[in-house]
């Protein structure tokens, strides 16, 4: 790998690559903090947006601004009406999706600060969503780019009278959408490490038998219900926001959905269905069903209406809380939840030996035996819906895995005991070509070909001997199954040690952030797991070093400084009485090359992280040392990963892996730090930067020569540990 030394060795070969990057070296003193605010977020609405990020720190002006919609959006009658803190010409120019921003001739440097921009007339995306992002260029007088931002996500949402499922959300009913696919579009943690476990007042400790998942809407909201209260949760942290109680009976919630128009529906045991107002709780209607209240979910028909089952028979309720249809004296839907085709309508049932198909108004398209004599758990729905998956099972064991074709009921393959038993359904790999399903009985989980029902593999750990244990699988093809996560090849990548052998999750969600939400069957338990990534800073304090000589480049130091920041918990909390719970705290360290190993206590939290720091004395007091070269090395309580790691005293409840990230041949040239970070969680150090400090000679040459080795470390650790 090339140095920060040779490349100044190099100066004249290198002048032209910095002078390519030389904006790019000043976007690093820009906020890259855009927000984006319209005043109506509805689809096809034209609207005012409000565009707002700060102003450059340095002394290159904004000459020009350019901002940038996604697809769907439209501005050909977009009209420019100001720009707080910067310069601007009364007119803008409209090219496609981008409207140009000018500075007033005659006018000075734009100072430091917040720019907020307004534009009229924006017409929004026809699609509901909750990632789009504006890209915002900054120009110099010369047009160079000064930075390219990106915004945070914005939400797009329907209109009031779309009753249909929330699709934007990221996981909007239990089993993620109408196929029951439980395949997520977003993407879970690398590695995890928990953000917050919730154990609900009246359920610490006591059985609430939810029979279900959280589920998330497009805003983030995390809905939940218990025997008692119904729940909207804030995702960063499980706080309350608002809180619904059931004055009905008192029984397991065991059905939810969000509408696109933020409408949530509830199901419970007591055979209430209740309609609520995502935002604040409020109660819209509530009707109590006409069949047996032993279902095992709910789903949405494509007009919005909520269509469930029974050993009795299946109901269909309005969003205007009436009966649109009820079938009874059919033993239909023994614990399933209804798949639904999006586009025909058509919706599938599992039962006693059966599968059928029922046309939108609830009559009978087609009944088939292809279950054999099982009973069915909920029925699954390849992409383009041309095959339906059931897994039978008899009182937790024993049954068929089966594929049966839509058109017809006709059977395309079946699987046998002991392989094929569960007491769940299925879920899809992102390509649609392959199915997953954890076996009790087989004690194992299996991937297997859709269009043949050949096994492709099986996993023997990532399994439970609870019977309603979940699977869901995110946007990358990681598949979590209990407190699994294995990879598309069957490998297992991490696990929750210490609950792999006794029922704790039970319910699996995807979230939005690379978060999963893990909930227990027995009692109200949230978990919040993220993704477990750290900031490592390496530091020579200018108060620590001295000049060699005449020369400023070179120093002598006598201390190096080690920082680590993480979203990782200094310890984690345990709410429930009786579980296993951490008696000590996570731990960090730093590993050199040459064998010395330096501990990184916890010494702060802030801004959601928490800072783990230490000083590393260099033996011998003040000396020349140039090249730094080793590992940050983490691990926390609970968590068992397949990255190796060296620690020399594991506390309680911890094991030797975790996660790592390699620094290597860091040349330090002047007081200063490089910081490294791997911001998705995976091993290896993807994102190394120098900065100078600020007491250092020539600050601004010291971050052209830091920007040139981030860019030859990038290049270097790029493909480290993919």
């Amino acid at each position: 790998m090339i140095s920060v030394k040779k490349a100044l060795g190099y100066f004249l070969f290198f002048s032209v690559l910095i002078n390519l990057f030389i904006g790019t070296i000043y976007a690093d003193t820009l906020a890259q903090n855009v927000r984006v605010s319209p005043s109506d977020p509805h689809v096809s609405a034209i609207t005012t947006y409000v565009i707002q990020f700060m102003g450059a720190a340095s002394s290159f002006s904004i000459n020009n601004i350019d901002i940038t919609f996604p697809e769907g959006f439209d501005l050909s009658n977009a009209k420019f009406i100001s720009a707080t803190g910067f310069n601007a010409n009364k007119s803008a120019v409209i090219n496609g999706l981008t409207i140009s921003i000018g500075k007033s001739e005659n006018t000075s440097a734009v100072s430091n600060g917040t720019i907020k921009v307004l534009i009229a007339n924006i017409k929004n995306s026809p699609v509901a969503g909750t990632n789009y992002t504006v890209s915002v260029s900054l120009k110099d007088v010369q047009g160079k780019r000064i930075a390219q931002l990106t915004s945070f996500p914005f939400s797009i949402i329907a209109n009031a009278n779309d009753y249909s499922l929330d699709t934007s959300a990221p996981w909007p009913i239990n089993f993620h959408d109408q196929h029951n696919s439980s395949l997520s579009q977003d993407t879970g943690p690398v590695y995890p490490t928990l953000k917050w476990v919730l154990g609900l007042p009246e359920g610490t400790n006591v059985s609430s038998e939810n029979y279900r998942s959280v589920i998330q809407g497009f805003d983030g909201t995390v809905y939940y219900g218990t025997k008692e209260n119904f729940y909207a949760l804030n995702e960063t942290d499980g706080s309350t926001k608002w809180k619904y109680h059931f004055l009905y009976p008192k029984s397991p919630t065991n059905g939810m959905a969000l509408t696109k128009n933020s409408i949530i529906y509830v199901y419970s045991q007591s055979g209430y269905l209740t309609a609520l107002r995502a935002r604040d709780g409020v109660q819209l209607w509530q009707y109590k069903t006409s069949i047996n209240n032993q279902i095992q979910g709910i789903n949405l028909l494509s007009d919005g209406s909520v269509v469930m089952a029974s050993i009795d028979g299946y109901q269909a309720i309005t969003p205007a809380g009436i009966s649109k249809f009820l079938v009874t004296g059919n033993q239909w839907g023994r614990e399933t939840t209804p798949a639904i085709d999006p586009k025909t309508g058509i919706f599938y049932l599992t039962s006693d030996a059966n599968t059928g198909a029922f046309k939108p108004d609830g009559s009978l398209k087609w009944s088939s035996g292809c279950m054999g004599v099982r009973v069915g758990n909920h029925p699954t729905l390849t992409p383009d819906g041309s095959i339906v998956l059931s897994i039978g099972r008899d009182t937790g064991i024993g049954g068929n895995a089966n594929a049966c074709r839509t058109s017809d009921g006709t059977t395309l393959w079946t699987i046998t005991d002991p392989f094929s038993s569960g007491y769940h359904g299925f879920a899809l790999s992102p390509d649609g070509k392959t199915a997953y399903f954890p076996s009790n009985q087989g004690k194992l989980l299996a991937a297997i070909d859709i269009a043949t029902g050949a096994k492709r593999w099986s996993n023997t750990q990532a399994y439970t001997t609870q019977f309603p244990q979940s699977i869901a699988v995110d946007a990358d093809g990681q598949i979590y199954s209990g407190a699994y996560a294995v990879s598309t090849k069957g490998i297992t990548r991490w696990r929750l040690d210490s609950y792999t052998t006794i029922p704790k999750w039970d319910f699996i969600s995807i979230g939005r952030g690379d978060t999963i939400f893990y909930t227990r069957w027995t009692r109200n338990t949230i978990y919040a797991y993220g993704p477990w990534n750290f900031t490592l800073t390496i530091e020579i304090p200018a108060d620590n070093t001295t000049k060699v000589g005449t020369t400023a480049a070179v120093t002598n130091f006598k201390t190096i400084k080690f920082t680590a920041a993480t979203p990782m918990l200094k310890r984690e909390p345990n709410p429930i009485i009786g579980d296993p719970y951490a008696k000590y705290d996570n731990q960090v360290q730093v590993k050199l090359s040459n064998g010395v190993t330096i501990p990184l206590p916890y010494t702060a939290s802030a801004s959601g992280q928490t800072i783990w720091s230490a000083e590393y004395k260099v033996p011998g007091g003040p000396q020349t040392q140039k090249i730094l070269s080793g590992s940050l090395e983490s691990i926390a309580w609970n968590v068992a990963t397949d990255i190796p790691t060296h620690f020399n005293y594991l506390p309680q409840g911890f094991n030797n892996s975790g996660l790592k990230i390699d620094f290597d041949n860091i040349s330090f040239s002047s007081p200063g730090a490089y910081v490294i970070n791997n911001e998705h969680g995976a091993s290896g150090s993807a994102n190394v930067v120098f900065i100078a400090s600020p007491s250092a000679s020539s600050s601004d040459i010291h971050k052209v020569f830091g920007w040139v080795k981030k860019i030859l470390l990038t290049i270097g650790n790029l493909f480290a540990n993919p």
